[in-house]
């Protein structure tokens, strides 16, 4: 069976309206977009589906739909659907711990300007607000961020214990604009006795205490639980 010309244009359309759609209603805009762009979206998606209807209906009797694709059109009509597919394809895909150390080994956040990302109150404390409250005391001091204080923690082995009980390191990717931009933030994690050694990319809730040795924080944990991947593996700043 021959596409006719219409027929391409028609999936095209309905692929990248369907792509669109898909990232609007699951949230997923977030991993390929920033917050300034993510009204593509929305109007992408009500544009296509709009130009998709229009057009299905227009060119039932017209030409298009008796004209056959050449090699070069078909090529072309491939070329337009391979990224729609490449999207789907690593839809649940998520950054770990190769892509966490490469980023540690390159960049990192400028610790001057931690607070500028955060609230001056913290309802809950995580990576990024432990990360805050060693660089700047202050913060620390407003949040009761302190030695004793009762946290809980979701994120994957960044750095997996060196043996059974060791200390491993915990974190989470963050994000300011999209994926590409991410960066690992993470705290060590000392485990309860009789934990078993969990390898790298493994996703835990770990609840503890936390611990101040020098000017780093770390939590003594009182219960890990093995989790699935969440559905939303990043954070935001």
């Amino acid at each position: 069976m021959t596409l006719s010309y219409r027929s391409a244009r028609l999936i095209v359309l309905v692929a990248w309206s369907g792509l669109f759609c898909w990232l609007w209603v699951t949230g997923e805009v977030a991993r390929y977009l920033g917050p300034r762009t993510s009204w593509v979206v929305p109007f992408g998606a009500l544009a296509l589906a709009a130009a998709a209807i229009l057009y299905g209906a227009w060119s039932d009797a017209g030409p298009d739909s008796r004209r056959r694709l050449s090699v070069g059109e078909a090529a072309g009509t491939a070329a337009m659907l391979a990224p729609v597919l490449v999207v789907l394809v690593m839809a649940h895909a998520a950054l770990g711990s190769l892509a966490a150390s490469r980023k540690l080994a390159s960049r990192g956040i400028e610790p001057s300007r931690l607070e500028a990302v955060l609230s001056s109150h913290a309802a809950e404390v995580s990576f990024l607000e432990l990360r805050t409250a060693e660089e700047h005391p202050d913060y620390a001091a407003d949040n009761a961020i302190r030695a004793g204080r009762q946290v809980m923690l979701t994120g994957f082995v960044l750095r997996p214990a060196a043996v059974h009980g060791a200390p491993f390191r915990l974190g989470r990717f963050y994000i300011t604009c999209c994926v590409a931009d991410s960066i690992p933030i993470d705290t060590q994690i000392d485990p309860p006795a009789g934990l078993p050694r969990y390898s790298k990319d493994t996703w835990l809730n770990v609840a503890g205490a936390l611990v101040r040795r020098g000017k780093r924080f770390s939590v003594r944990a009182a219960r890990v639980t093995r989790i699935r991947q969440p559905e939303h593996p990043y954070l935001t700043f």
